[in-house]
């Protein structure tokens, strides 16, 4: 019996640390929340993971509202940053004298477009509409 007691308490102290350790990367990423928008919401997918695999405890209620919360700044955060992605890139290009036209996800400028993808953080830049893929990353 004693063994079974300690084996439940030595896993949930083993998710409780994982947890704590997922948190306090997400603190990290909260310094910079417009630039880091996409990151937190993966920390956030990894936090809710690990908070689902604890049992019924005091603080559980509380971490589920944290993390609704928390939820509804990221999408704040993403929305800031693709606008300004999108201001800076303007400037960046009106600088080279060429002007961005388009929405997202495909902008388009002189003779080039670019396919944004901002979920997975990549963009793939074509030569014309789409014909000639150039680069992707």
């Amino acid at each position: 019996m004693s063994d079974e007691i300690l084996r439940e308490l030595k896993i949930f102290l083993k998710n409780v640390k994982q947890l704590t350790k997922y948190i306090e990367d997400y603190e990290k990423l909260r310094s910079n929340p417009i630039e880091n928008a996409f990151r937190m919401e993966r920390q956030m997918a990894a936090i809710s993971k690990s908070v689902d695999a604890l049992p019924e405890f005091g603080a559980k209620n509380a971490l589920s509202t944290w993390m609704d919360n928390t939820g509804k700044e990221i999408e704040n955060a993403k929305e800031d940053f693709r606008f300004q992605f999108g201001q800076r890139l303007k400037i960046l290009l009106e600088q080279e004298g060429m002007k961005m036209r388009g929405q997202y996800p495909l902008l388009r400028f002189g003779l080039f477009t670019l396919k944004l993808n901002f979920e997975f953080g990549e963009a793939t830049l074509f030569f014309g509409p789409e014909v000639d893929k150039i680069r992707s990353k």
